[in-house]
């Protein structure tokens, strides 16, 4: 992922051929404050092709994300349940539900070419 100051071998073995991914934490800014976040490679890959798709910025996603978190809630939680929440609603061919108040480019589910990668 872009900016990234962390250049650390992402896999963790663990016992005999099985691995999983080593988790990686970036720095973030929320409403003009300094903080971080830990997520697995596969989470900030996958957070980096919404923010492609979204033509969004790390902090603008989330921010919102933290904005509608409870107090003392867990934000890595979140983001991760976000992500998730994100792509299952395009598997399901339903348009993904942002953070309230972003503006969002969602895919048009009629054409699936919207759904592919962009390049």
């Amino acid at each position: 992922m872009k900016g990234s100051n962390d250049n650390r071998d992402s896999t963790v073995h663990f016992s005999g051929n099985q691995t999983v991914p080593a988790s990686r934490t970036r720095n973030i800014i929320i409403g003009g404050a300094r903080s971080s976040i830990r997520l697995e490679e596969a989470f900030w890959e996958a957070l980096e092709e919404i923010l492609t798709r979204e033509g969004s910025t790390l902090n603008d996603i989330v921010t919102k994300i933290s904005d509608r978190l409870p107090t003392g809630g867990n934000l890595s939680g979140a983001v991760r349940v976000f992500i998730h929440s994100y792509f299952y609603a395009i598997g399901q061919n339903r348009m993904p539900k942002p953070p309230t108040g972003a503006a969002w480019k969602t895919p048009d589910l009629r054409d699936p070419d919207s759904l592919q990668d962009p390049e």
